[in-house]
């Protein structure tokens, strides 16, 4: 997205994250800006960005949080954008990924506006299984 002249920031709170980012970014020569920040408590102001995205994150935390990771990312911008794994996924990555079926995220969504959700049956799901589930968000 930087290569495109978009401002492109990306955020996490740990610095190994950040500097393997950091390094990534520089080998393909981005333009990102790297900050170490809480999700919870983002320092931009109230829609500071067009997009929030995030892929492989929102299933590490329990359903409350989600909903306000979503809040938060909602104030800082005009729409989300996030994938996760789905119960098919055919493995935890890291161990501690809730593993859901599309039915229970729209469930924890229900309270937001889904302009789109869409399923990526991949190698190992099929539509009615899929693998990635991937949600566009809106305020």
């Amino acid at each position: 997205m930087s290569h495109l002249s978009y401002n492109v920031v990306s955020v996490d709170n740990n610095d190994s994250v950040l500097k393997i980012a950091h390094h990534n970014n520089a080998n393909f020569k981005g333009g990102v800006t790297f900050k170490k920040v809480d999700a919870f408590n983002l320092p931009f102001d109230d829609n500071s960005f067009d997009v929030c995205f995030s892929q492989g994150f929102s299933e590490h935390f329990a359903d409350g949080d989600i909903r306000k990771l979503l809040r938060e990312q909602l104030r800082v911008s005009r729409r989300v954008l996030f994938s996760v794994p789905s119960f098919w996924y055919p493995r935890q990555d890291f161990g501690d990924e809730r593993l859901m079926k599309k039915e229970d995220w729209l469930r924890i969504l229900s309270e937001f506006k889904l302009e789109k959700a869409s399923y990526y049956s991949g190698r190992k799901g099929s539509e009615e299984n899929p693998s990635q589930i991937y949600f566009k968000v809106i305020k």
